[in-house]
């Protein structure tokens, strides 16, 4: 009969860590000659975040319609939205600002001749949810203004959504069930 102690067992296992040693250096040159074998099959490319991308509309003919350049900022966020007519003539444009959480916070409109058409403003929570919606006139007065109040469950999963216009009537509520959005009523 052989008796098991804490010490045979602490001796036992420091015996099988040490023939079977792995230290941090083993494994990333594990991993490395794993990766080093599998790009020499498929050569990866890094990824990379274009700065722009335009979108070309063509008539029948095959001559172009009209295009639209949309800018991005390093982030992959849209910073601006420039429309063409076919032959080059500039027409309308949009921008876009962000805070530091990567939340727009405001969409401006433009004229082609560079004048400022409208605006919008957003405000958000800590949650990320947009809690504020303001529509300016091209002079700054305010148009419309709209609040939203969002409620959530014990699990932190929101279940309900109520927007409210400018005088505080509620002009739509939503209430989301297993991830799915049900219109529980609209005004």
């Amino acid at each position: 009969e052989t008796e098991v102690t804490e010490e045979s067992v602490e001796t036992e296992a420091t015996e099988e860590a040490a023939e079977t040693e792995v230290t941090e250096e083993s494994v990333e040159t594990e991993a490395t000659e794993e990766a080093s074998e599998e790009t020499e099959e498929v050569e990866e490319k890094p990824r990379k975040i274009d700065k722009s991308l335009t979108w070309t509309y063509y008539k029948e003919d095959g001559s172009i319609r009209n295009y639209s350049v949309f800018e991005y900022d390093s982030e992959g966020k849209k910073t601006g939205w420039y429309r063409y007519d076919g032959d080059g003539t500039p027409g309308s444009y949009d921008l876009y600002e962000y805070d530091s959480d990567g939340n727009m916070i405001k969409y401006s409109k433009y004229n082609a001749d560079g004048t400022l058409n409208y605006y919008f403003t957003y405000k958000y929570n800590s949650n990320g949810d947009n809690t504020e919606f303001n529509y300016y006139n091209t002079d700054g007065t305010l148009n419309d203004s709209y609040t939203y109040e969002y409620k959530y469950n014990s699990n932190g999963h929101m279940v309900e959504q109520i927007g409210y216009d400018s005088d505080g009537t509620v002009y739509f509520c939503l209430a989301i069930f297993h991830r799915w959005w049900y219109n529980v009523r609209s005004y």
